[in-house]
């Protein structure tokens, strides 16, 4: 449900400016810190309409899943610009975190809340790593928008090796049945990419996504974390349907252990905190 608009004023901007301190000063961090805080910045000095949302945790349990289909659906025509355009995404440089994480991809890979295929230009240019990729989703008309991406090769040349040589499938289906979709451990890695904040039920998607994965797999998250900055960030969840599924106050390594994973096998956060790219076993 849509809630009444109302305008953040230069207080906004400091508190995002703020959250952005702590994070790594490597030149690249670094970049990405000056480029948030330059349009930060430029928030101050007018005020910017955003909306009200509820402060709850958008979806709750399993009987949102045609609630979640039908959002995803409907905005499908338009997700890949509403996120290009996104200002934290321009700041963040959300393809190279994306490039980051998938270049770890390896053997049988899984990819679930594929969506349009945002992640589908950023897989390695060397295929030699990954032999088979499967993509699930839980609306049609997002991955819809995935398949014409690869169907016309604007994808990394490793996923057009893959899909020229039938080893790419995209199946519907929900999150919480990879047990039922796929008989047995299948998969090498598990690949998850901003969508682990809208599943309803997270711990029992890990847990899904672990069932999944032979032995010695790995799963592959680039996650919003509960940070300061999504705190400051999470009224402009109500700017869009699909943005105002995703929480942004996960506590993503809590969520892993609970689900059983055991092993951290490597952590990096960004933007102090509010992004959290992990691999874990």
């Amino acid at each position: 449900m849509r809630a009444h608009t109302w305008l953040v004023h230069a207080n906004w901007a400091l508190v995002l400016t703020s959250a952005l301190s702590p994070m790594p000063l490597t030149d690249h961090c670094a970049s990405r810190r000056s480029a948030l805080k330059e349009i930060v910045g430029g928030l101050s000095a007018s005020a910017v309409p955003v909306a009200v949302v509820n402060p709850q945790p958008a979806f709750a349990d399993d009987s949102v899943a045609d609630k979640l289909q039908r959002i995803y659906d409907s905005g499908s025509s338009t997700y890949d610009k509403l996120y290009s355009d996104s200002l934290v995404s321009k700041a963040l440089d959300f393809p190279s975190l994306r490039a980051s994480l998938l270049s770890k991809a390896y053997g049988d890979v899984l990819e679930i809340g594929v969506g349009t295929g945002l992640n589908l230009p950023h897989y390695p240019n060397d295929g030699s790593k990954m032999t088979t990729y499967t993509a699930i989703d839980i609306s049609p008309k997002m991955m819809e928008q995935a398949k014409v991406k690869i169907d016309a090769g604007n994808v990394a040349p490793s996923l057009d090796k893959l899909n020229k040589a039938g080893k790419v499938a995209f199946r519907t289906g929900d999150v919480n049945e990879l047990s039922d979709m796929f008989d047995g451990k299948n998969f090498d890695c598990v690949i998850d990419t901003f969508s682990l904040c809208v599943f309803p039920q997270p711990i029992k998607a890990l847990e899904q996504a672990r069932s999944v994965l032979k032995p010695g797999g790995r799963i592959l998250l680039l996650e919003h974390q509960d940070s300061l900055l999504g705190k400051a960030l999470d009224p402009t969840r109500g700017i869009a349907d699909v943005i105002g599924t995703c929480r942004y106050n996960d506590d993503v390594l809590g969520l892993l252990k609970s689900a059983g994973f055991t092993r951290i096998e490597s952590i990096q956060s960004y933007a102090g905190g509010f992004l959290l790219e992990v691999v874990a076993s």
